[in-house]
Order: C-alpha cells, then structure tokens, then sequence
C-alpha cells in the first residue's frame, strides 16, 4: 500500500512540475527579445557616470581621471579634459539639453566645460541651507542657463549661469538622489531616500504636488509631457503615478523580489516603459496590462557592470551607456 501510495504522490508531484514547466515557458514565449541594433566601446576606463543628450546624438563620459564628450552617431571623440589636477574626485555629470555645455561635480563644487571649445565657463562652490551639506545629484536645464543640484539635507540649489545667481529652496529631508526637469516650463520633479518625490515650481519653491512611497526611491522617469512618471523603490514596488492627483495608473506585474529598477524612459506615447536593472537587465513594460513585454541584456566587459542612462533615439528606439563605456542602440518594436 505504501508503495502504491509513494508511486501515485510522484506521479502527481509531476505532473504538477510538468504544468509548471508548461505554464512558465508559454509565459516567456510572450515576451519577445530586445535586439541590439548596434553597439560600440568607447576606449575609456571603467566609468563613474555618464548622460547621454535627449536626442541621443552626443554622450558625456565620467571616468576617474577624464571627461570626454563622444558623438553617439559616429563614434567620434568630440573633446576631453583631463581631470587629475582636480583636487577633489567628480562623482556627476549632466549635458546640457541644447547641448553645448556639459557640468560636473564633487561634493562641494560643480564645474561647467563648453564642450566644443573646450573653455572651462564657470566653477560654483555649492551649499545648501546647512554649510556641510554635500552635493547628492546634478540637472542642467533645457537652454544651458540654469543647473539643479540635489543636497544630503534635502535641499534643492538652482543656479542661473546668466544672472549668476543661486537660489535654495527646501524640498525634501534627506538626500535628493533624482532630478527630473519638466519640458513644458519651469517645473522639477524630485525624489529623496526618504521615499518622498515632489514636483514644484522652480521660480516660486512652491510644491505642486507630493507623494510618498515605501522606502528609498531608486529609479525616477518623468514622461516628456510632465502628466506622469514612473517610479521604484528599493522593495518590491514600480508604479506609473498621475502627476496631478498623485493616483496609481499602473503597477509592473513582476513577481520577483527584491529586484528594483534604475534608469528608464517613456516610449510609444507613453504607452510603454523601457527600463534598466542594476546589473545588466533590459525590459519593456506595457502600461495598460503592467506586463513585461519584451527584455534583454546589455554587452558586458566587466563584472557587475550596469546601464549609466537611456535616451530615445528616432522614435522607440532607445540608446544605453553602460559603465564598461559601452553604448548601445535597441529596437523596441515587438516582433511580430
């Protein structure tokens, strides 16, 4: 009898492993592969940061001892610096969207390079409200004139290279690690590790609107008609959140714990999310149903190595800079 007993138990464990095995790969059939289209490495070293312009035409390197501006289209150096006799480390870096400067920053100080001359245009020492707070993340602005700098104190610092003035406004409590700059005004949306993510006015302070989430903000993307924007935390929520009543409009179906998101952008019209792990992950995501749809993995040369940015390229067509300095272009049509 025990025997008979045993023999049907493993009988069903499986046929439940078989409908499992049978269950998990007609989902991944649904998911279709991300193609890379093209891909190049830039001969730098292991890189600390980069941006890539909103056109993905031109992208700005980082590395210990260097920053070098490249064409994305060409693969053409356009200019370099060499940082060694900066007495402080660089950790940030931001193009400016009319692409003609490019600013980098240490704790304390940012400094602006037109990257076509190669002219060091201005260093600012950088403070927010307490005198030891430190430079936590770095935006220029549409036009080149202005730059935002997120501070541990949770300020936010503007600087406006015209009038050569700062204003500070007090934003958040803790670090400011995102800065997002709103194409149709004067409009910035934040994210702290406190979880806080803020959207205000950067001429007035005043805070349009708020919302908070579980834990630390890992990954912040506003939509470039400033109605929505998606963000991760470091637990196990991605949502896509209405601008203006702060309401969920859709939630990432994954199932996997514990895994966050980094860099991201809206694509289709904002039908769609192309977004990027800290390792070396790719995946697209259909806002209406909140499943993925297609996913990939970028070229590696080093352990660990992780996506730096993403920018749109010719329609939904995205470009990735990995910190191996690799860039590559993915066709995020689904097959058909």
């Amino acid at each position: 009898m025990n025997l008979i007993k045993n023999f049907r138990l493993n009988l069903k464990t499986i046929a439940t492993l078989i409908i499992c095995v049978v269950a998990v790969s007609s989902c991944s059939r649904e998911i279709d592969q991300l193609d890379a289209i093209s891909s190049f490495q830039y001969p730098v070293p292991s890189l600390i940061a980069a941006d890539i312009s909103n056109d993905a035409t031109i992208v700005a390197l980082l590395s210990p001892d260097e920053l070098s501006v490249w064409s994305v289209k060409t693969n053409k150096l356009i200019n370099n610096w060499n940082l060694t006799h900066f007495e402080e480390h660089q950790y940030y870096i931001s193009l400016s969207i009319n692409k003609k400067f490019a600013a980098i920053a240490s704790k304390n100080k940012v400094t602006i390079f037109n990257i076509w001359t190669k002219e060091i245009v201005s260093t600012w020492e950088i403070a927010g409200f307490s005198p030891l707070s430190k430079i936590t993340s770095l935006k220029f602005n549409e036009n080149g004139e202005q730059f935002y700098i997120g501070m541990n104190e949770g300020s936010i610092v503007k600087v406006d290279l015209k009038l050569k003035t700062k204003s500070i406004f007090q934003i958040h409590s803790s670090n400011v690690n995102f800065i997002e700059l709103s194409d149709i005004g004067e409009y910035a949306l934040t994210a702290s590790v406190d979880g806080s993510i803020e959207y205000f006015n950067t001429v007035t302070g005043e805070i349009l609107s708020s919302f908070k989430a579980n834990t630390r903000i890992t990954s912040l993307v506003l939509d470039n008609r400033s109605t929505h924007f998606f963000y991760s935390d470091a637990l196990n929520t991605h949502q896509v959140i209405n601008l203006n009543n702060s309401t969920v409009v859709s939630t990432l179906n994954y199932i996997e714990r514990f895994r966050y998101f980094r860099k991201g952008v809206f694509i289709n019209h904002g039908k769609t999310l192309f977004n990027s792990t800290p390792k070396s992950q790719l995946a697209v995501w259909d806002l209406k149903t909140g499943k993925q749809i297609q996913k990939g993995s970028i070229r590696s040369r080093s352990f660990g190595s992780t996506v730096l940015d993403v920018a749109l390229q010719d329609g939904n067509d995205i470009v990735t800079i990995s910190s191996d300095g690799i860039v590559e272009a993915w066709n995020t049509r689904p097959h058909n």
